[in-house]
């Protein structure tokens, strides 16, 4: 089989393109592949993997908006790959429709990693190629399965998000763990940090010896840091971008996900296979992720509730322990191996 992977760009460090990264490498051991992003290379370690591991890729430099060109290159790199499947990512189904001036022939697969119908302004054009049935929709969770049903009115296929689980241990015992909370994602509203920072500096008040960490940057990581500059908050440290979360979340004892939307994130998949107890708002697919044995849902918004749980849960040694030993149990169910074999059975039906 000749596989064809599309996605925008890899220079973002998010859940998608780390998915996207991971499927890739494991997928190259058992097709034939081949990788497409539409923008330029920033050679970022997501790109860097990519090319150590073989991987046959070229980047078509895309302009912002429509770009015909790009379009063009790209409709010549499926006539020279000529690949037996298309499948692709996030927000790049508008260069592939336009790189088709004959009628397609070729089963494409759009994977959608964000609940269905909640950004009209970027959606509109993908809600019109699932129902005129140009792609065939696969949600990261039933969550957005159900989301995308509800605005398309087209059934489609459930397959989890994985991860290359060989990469995280759950091994470091809870009382050996140094980081008490760590939030790992981009700094933007929906992903809501601020949230977690008087969360932090609430509980801290009475507790001035806990620490919290944040991985990742954004748009929203000034005035972050700015708050707690300004609020003299102890113990709060922003470490960027990093290629090592798997290391930090060994070192952890709580992920905190104080999101306003998410789908199925890649952060608390790491999480649970690091042993870290999971406190989060209840959005989108988390709940199908997180349990009683793995961490606490906690209604949008509630900061009584969100707090609550981050003091109640930190000073937990128990519970937090047999949440990490619990880890061990489900290790596999989160592994990109299982994502890989539904994505190739899903791909051989057609």
């Amino acid at each position: 089989m000749k596989v064809l992977e599309i996605i925008p760009t890899l220079n973002k460090i998010g859940g998608g393109e780390t998915f996207f990264t991971d499927l890739c490498i494991k997928m190259n051991k058992k097709v034939k592949l081949f990788v497409v992003v539409l923008y330029k290379s920033n050679n970022n370690f997501l790109n860097k993997l990519i090319k150590e591991s073989g991987i046959e890729i070229i980047y078509l430099n895309k302009k912002r908006g429509i770009d015909i060109r790009c379009a063009h290159e790209l409709r010549k790199a499926i006539s020279l790959f000529k690949p037996d499947v298309i499948h692709c990512h996030l927000r790049s189904l508008l260069t592939l429709r336009l790189s088709f001036l004959f009628k397609r022939k070729i089963p494409i697969f759009f994977t959608v990693h964000n609940i269905f119908g909640e950004n009209f302004k970027n959606e509109w054009l993908d809600s019109i190629l699932i129902r005129k049935r140009f792609v065939i929709p696969v949600g990261v969770c039933n969550e957005v399965s159900k989301s995308i049903k509800r605005h398309t009115g087209v059934d489609s296929r459930t397959i989890y998000n994985g991860l290359n689980v060989e990469k995280y241990d759950a091994g470091k015992k809870i009382n050996e763990r140094t980081i008490d909370f760590i939030v790992v994602g981009s700094f933007y509203y929906l992903k809501n940090q601020i949230y977690a920072i008087k969360c932090f500096e609430r509980i801290a008040e009475t507790n001035p010896n806990l620490n919290i960490h944040f991985l990742g940057d954004g748009s929203d990581l000034t005035v972050c840091k700015e708050y707690v500059k300004t609020k003299n908050i102890k113990n709060v440290y922003f470490h960027g971008v990093v290629n090592n979360v798997n290391e930090f979340l060994a070192d952890s004892k709580i992920l905190l996900l104080p999101s306003l939307t998410e789908a199925n994130p890649i952060c608390v998949h790491e999480a649970i296979v690091s042993g870290c107890y999971i406190i989060s708002n209840n959005v989108g697919g988390v709940g199908e992720l997180v349990n009683k044995r793995n961490g606490k849902l906690v209604r949008i918004n509630d900061y009584e509730s969100f707090c609550t749980a981050m003091l109640s849960s930190i000073n937990d040694n128990y519970l937090l322990e047999e949440t990490r030993k619990y880890s061990e149990e489900t290790r596999e169910s989160h592994s990109i191996n299982y994502s890989l074999l539904q994505y190739l059975d899903l791909f051989k039906d057609f």
